[in-house]
């Protein structure tokens, strides 16, 4: 800077002595008609020149000031920053020991030195979420929500709040505004899909679980999100059953029939709906294809139930299971309730001919006395 100086004044002063020496007109400055002033023209070059250097040098030292304190300024917040980052790692290490106050002061301390960290506030409101105050979580969260370009994760954890708080409608919209960017993130549908669930919204629920299908999973994601499916259709099902919508409720245990091939209960309910539509032989047959295929006790109670409730009588229902029986010749129930049949009917003869031919097919029931 000294040179500088040194070179700004030195130049015009020799172009000054220059123009002095061979140079001697002068020009006048006139301020009014009655006020003039004469000056050599060397002086006012002179003059011109020394207060140009003077800007010069005064705006040399101005930007040479700024980049200075802008490089303070700017060292001093990464400083600052490094210090946030330092106090979330601690708070974190602070909540795995199980100190839940000193952690939510540490990750809010964090946040005052770093508003823009956003590790810091999704940490201060998991933190305050823990401890039970939704309110400070809630707005830790919908900052980090801003901070971290609405991550999926964080909406659903803002939602969880919003929802602990009793603030349903207003995570219903959250999520529903995060599961409109590129086509819907899975974390987000299945959040929805519970939320509808909860409500006993089963159409909506079931509407999202089918947009998951669609996704991307991995396969125990897609084993998870299927069962989940499917309990849905069953309790829609069961909606619509107790809603006197028969005819919903029926074509929906048949999917769930269909979708759960080996579980009892959607069989089993399927006859039910069968019977109280007055399909009685469609019920019965339901009943009988799941014992022949599962080889499940309950299809045989539901078949005796429906002999014994609509006059059949214990003999056909005894014939009946009979007959479904020997689908699975290795199983002895089937006789042991025939036979029981038969004995409150006082056929105490078929009764032991069903129960040694049924020990005949098994060996699991010893000899019968006629007697």
């Amino acid at each position: 800077m000294g040179i500088r100086l040194l070179l700004s004044i030195s130049a015009p002063l020799a172009v000054a002595v220059y123009l002095q020496l061979f140079n001697t007109d002068s020009a006048t400055f006139r301020l009014s008609a009655s006020w003039a002033e004469e000056f050599p023209i060397v002086v006012l070059v002179l003059a011109s020149a020394t207060v140009g250097a003077f800007a010069a040098v005064v705006l040399g030292w101005w930007h040479s000031g700024f980049l200075v304190l802008r490089h303070r300024c700017f060292r001093r917040k990464e400083e600052r920053k490094a210090r946030a980052r330092e106090c979330a790692l601690q708070a974190v290490r602070i909540r795995a020991q199980g100190n839940l106050r000193k952690a939510r002061r540490l990750a809010r301390r964090a946040v005052r030195m770093d508003p823009e960290l956003s590790s810091a506030a999704l940490l201060a409101g998991d933190l305050a979420a823990e401890a039970g105050d939704y309110k400070d979580a809630i707005e830790r969260h919908r900052s980090a929500w801003d901070l971290s370009h609405h991550l999926p994760e964080v909406a659903v954890r803002l939602s969880s709040d919003l929802l602990s708080a009793g603030r349903i409608d207003e995570a219903e919209k959250l999520l529903l505004r995060a599961s409109e960017s590129e086509g819907g993130h899975p974390v987000i549908l299945r959040r929805l899909r519970d939320l509808y669930a909860d409500s006993r919204r089963w159409e909506e629920a079931r509407t999202m679980a089918v947009k998951l299908s669609r996704l991307n999973a991995t396969p125990s994601e897609r084993k998870e999100d299927k069962r989940k499916e499917n309990r849905l259709i069953l309790a829609a099902a069961e909606a619509k059953l107790a809603d006197s919508d028969g005819k919903g409720a029926t074509a929906m245990f048949e999917d769930a029939a269909r979708r759960l091939p080996s579980e009892v209960g959607p069989r089993l309910r399927l006859g039910d709906v069968y019977l109280a539509e007055n399909r009685g032989k469609r019920a019965v047959k339901t009943w009988e294809t799941g014992y022949r295929e599962l080889g499940k006790h309950d299809f045989l109670r539901r078949l005796v139930s429906y002999y014994k409730q609509h006059g059949k009588g214990n003999l056909q229902a005894a014939t009946a299971i009979v007959s479904v029986g020997r689908a699975r010749p290795s199983d002895p129930v089937p006789a042991v309730m025939a036979a029981a049949l038969y004995f409150e009917e006082g056929q105490a003869k078929e009764a032991t001919r069903v129960l040694r031919s049924a020990s005949a097919s098994t060996g699991s029931i010893g000899d019968v006395d006629a007697e």
